[in-house]
């Protein structure tokens, strides 16, 4: 398929986004494009160094797709849940050969992105997809696993230790609490 951007990946098949890669051998394919798109406009002739921030990176399908197909993209994917995190190092790692030979990289920076820094209650689910910083047991996406506590950062903490001047990309899904990142 022309349109189609391969990575490998590995994921838990019972969870939504592994249910769609089982059935469908894809995710979000029309946001995934688009998303090459506005990097690879970014970058332009000159092939400048873009940064795309994929936060709630869960298992990393946009920050190493991005750092796979886009040269010179430099990737943060943002993922807090300890044992999405597991499963997202190794896919970066998986990926490192096609990440190398684009000059791009994947940062994974395990911390939930929030209003302010410091630490936050975190709703973890048997569904490795829907954990959050939004903790509303009653409209939880699937069944309650534990509530943990996750370091969380800001804009302000991002731009102090993390290096980029320009955002060219960001995807943000946290489940509920996309307005605590805005």
């Amino acid at each position: 398929h022309r349109d189609s951007f391969p990575i490998r990946l590995k994921y838990n098949a019972m969870s939504v986004v592994g249910f769609y890669l089982e059935t469908g051998n894809q995710w979000e394919p029309s946001e995934i494009k688009r998303m090459i798109t506005q990097l690879r406009t970014a970058s332009g002739p000159s092939g400048r160094k873009t940064t795309m921030l994929d936060i709630g990176a869960n298992y990393g399908i946009y920050s190493i797709t991005a750092a796979c197909h886009v040269p010179n993209c430099r990737a943060y994917a943002f993922e807090c849940n300890p044992s999405t995190l597991r499963i997202l190092r190794d896919n970066v790692a998986l990926n490192s050969t096609s990440i190398d030979q684009s000059d791009s990289s994947v940062t994974v920076v395990d911390k939930a992105v929030s209003s302010q820094s410091g630490k936050s209650q975190f709703l973890t689910n048997f569904d490795d997809g829907h954990g959050s910083l939004n903790i509303n047991k009653e409209s939880a996406a699937s069944i309650l696993r534990d509530v943990i506590e996750v370091p969380t950062i800001d804009g302000d903490w991002m731009m102090k230790n993390l290096d980029f001047e320009t955002i060219d990309f960001c995807k943000i899904d946290v489940e509920g609490a996309e307005q605590s990142v805005i």
